[in-house]
């Protein structure tokens, strides 16, 4: 019948392929379809469309033929810094977008998952494949993604900084390099059409600082100040009130480490322009002190984008004058993600008296003097915090300090995972001059913590409130300062705390494992504190569905989240209404805690195995 061994091969893999269908058609881990934009000389977006199933979420491979760093395939999610090796499901939504490429009212493109620190005019190829892992731990890969090549943009105008340089030279070429990063940046201006490019040689730079002078003029025309791809250039001290000083807009800093050990300087990053980029920079600061510690990055502008940013070390334990990361001033839609802050003070990110709709996304918040994220007072709702880690908050202090507050409206507060809260972990109230009202906390996970879980303030107009889907387990009834694991104080009126997995524990600190049932749920200070079950039917307006049932977690210890096969909790999420502009997407059906669980069947990576029985000769 068979002619030829090639026609036997191609016979076998297409029974192979019908077989795979057949038993896989359902539950397969499905394969993404990846376009990649070139955005300046450093950066490509890459975007893609929702799977039907995406497992845990995507891994992301890049080569080059031009770039010797990636001549090979090279995994570009193995290394991020926020915790994780692959990027989570949600990050195909439409809120995923590079606000920084956009002008005007336009939000700009598509952006799942921005690569920064490319060489200008190069060609790279990318391609995404779904990741999981089983039960067992084994990891799962889907079929690899079309290859996606596109090449980076040569810009118009290109300048060279070295340690060897002299700033009387023309900075044309490495030989010519300019000596210093500041006189750079008092120098250049926007190109046209395609910007100009900054080439920061590697090296220690001593009492220098980057202030841009002007700034570019279009998403196509930026200045962009960049390290050179695979080197590292340092700022050892820094030479001016602040590190970097972007006051115009479309500013871009790729790759910059910034030593500041004495930390007494306050916005050591400043960002006053709108569509700038901080992406790939590494900030030292002293660690935590009790007093006198200088704020860490400050942001005045809109649209700015903060992506892969390791910054540790700022910020005072002393009140709410420090922070790794502050944001304040009447500005909108700045986006941090993929970040990793530790060691910071009171807050990691903080949106006080004014900002609004800013997106806090799939950041690890490490540690600290205090709160992961604090939004406050009139105006400065309708944020996003998102897909973030954040994990033994407030360990190193012995003040209050919850991991979230919220004393603002229209917050949304999803998918993120909290471990180990050496505090309270949310607190509601009206700090500022304005309330939590109308916010919504759902598919969260909360893991193991020191004191309640979530606290309404006794303050007024704390209504509208929904919580829901999230899995708040091991936290301590009536220990530690005295707080169940959820108190509600002040007006609620239309608040719903529903469908949530609430088992309590015995013992006020983390990694405590004893159930007690008895002692979770008290509304208003009115009489003895209720179970869940009895909470379920004393509070039925504002509490109900809410479960002890424990989850079956991928590795509760390690820090993994994921709900297991067998867990309950799966398919079991209620629909969330949506708060503009970030979306509901959440639907009836969903899992609760922050993960979603998809199926994982064998094949779990896109080869083609043999059919048994069928041999090729």
């Amino acid at each position: 019948m068979f002619k030829t061994k090639a026609a036997i091969t191609l016979f076998i893999h297409a029974i192979a392929a019908l077989y795979l269908i057949s038993i896989n058609s359902a539950h397969a881990l499905d394969t993404p379809t990846v376009v990649a934009t070139p955005i300046g000389p450093n950066q490509v977006n890459l975007s893609w469309s929702p799977v039907a199933n995406p497992g845990w979420g995507y891994k992301v491979e890049i080569q080059s033929d031009q770039d010797t760093r990636y001549s090979s395939w090279t995994d570009l999610t193995q290394s991020l810094i926020n915790g994780r090796r692959y990027l989570d499901s949600w990050v195909t939504e439409d809120h995923y977008r590079d606000r920084a490429s956009g002008s005007g009212t336009a939000l700009g493109p598509p952006a799942q998952f921005p690569v920064f620190s490319l060489q200008h005019n190069t060609t790279y190829n990318f391609r995404v494949r779904s990741y999981a892992r089983t039960d067992a731990g084994a990891e799962a890969f889907g079929p690899y993604s079309n290859t996606a090549s596109t090449t980076t943009i040569n810009p118009t105008t290109i300048r060279h900084v070295a340690v060897t340089g002299n700033d009387a030279n023309s900075g044309v070429d490495i030989a010519n390099a300019w000596r210093h990063i500041y006189y750079a940046g008092q120098q250049v201006t926007a190109g046209s059409p395609n910007g100009t490019l900054v080439i920061i040689h590697g090296g220690s730079y001593a009492s220098d600082y980057l202030n841009a002078l002007n700034g570019g003029t279009s998403p196509s025309s930026r200045i962009v100040f960049q390290v050179a791809p695979g080197e590292t250039a340092t700022v050892t001290s820094i030479g001016f009130a602040s590190a970097v000083a972007f006051n115009h807009d479309y500013l871009v800093l790729d790759g910059l480490t910034i030593n500041d050990p004495l930390g007494t300087n306050s916005e050591v990053i400043q960002v006053k322009g709108n569509r700038c980029v901080i992406a790939n920079t590494t900030l030292n600061g002293p660690g935590m002190q009790p007093t006198g510690g200088g704020y860490g990055p400050y942001i005045y502008g809109s649209y700015n984008l903060f992506h892969q940013n390791y910054w540790h070390g700022y910020g005072t334990l002393d009140g709410q004058n420090g922070s790794i990361f502050t944001n304040s001033g009447n500005n909108s839609y700045n986006i941090v993600q993929y970040s990793h802050f530790a060691a910071g003070g009171h807050d990691s990110f903080i949106a006080e008296l004014g900002p609004n709709r800013h997106a806090v996304l799939n950041n690890l918040l490490d540690g600290g003097g205090g709160q992961a994220f604090h939004t406050a007072g009139a105006g400065s709702g309708y944020n996003l915090f998102e897909g973030n880690i954040c994990r033994d908050q407030a360990k190193f202090i012995t003040q209050y300090k919850p991991a979230i507050q919220v004393s603002s409206p229209f917050n949304v507060i999803r998918r993120n995972t909290f471990y180990n809260a050496y505090m309270q972990l949310f607190e509601l109230n009206n700090q500022g001059g304005d309330s939590a009202h109308d916010s919504k906390i759902y598919n969260n996970t909360f893991y193991s913590g020191r004191d309640a879980a979530i606290w309404f303030m006794g303050q007024p107009a704390m209504t509208n409130i929904e919580i829901v889907n999230n899995i708040m387990w091991k936290f301590p009834g009536n220990s530690g300062y005295g707080w169940p694991v959820i108190q509600v104080r002040g007006t609620h009126i239309g608040t719903s705390i529903h469908h949530n997995i609430i088992l309590p524990t015995t013992h006020p600190y983390p990694g405590s494992d004893s159930p007690n049932q008895a002692t979770a749920v008290t509304f208003d200070d009115i009489g003895p504190l209720l179970s869940v079950a009895s909470a379920n039917i004393a509070f039925l307006t504002y509490f109900n569905n809410n479960t002890t049932t424990a989850p079956t977690f991928f590795d509760a210890v390690g820090g993994d989240y994921h709900l297991q096969s067998t867990s309950y909790g799966i398919g079991l999420a209620q629909a969330v209404a949506a708060i503009s502009p970030w979306g509901a997407p959440i639907s009836a059906g969903d899992s609760y805690g922050a993960f979603k669980y998809y199926p994982v069947v064998p094949p779990y990576t896109a080869s083609i195995p043999t059919p048994r029985g069928l041999t090729v000769k």
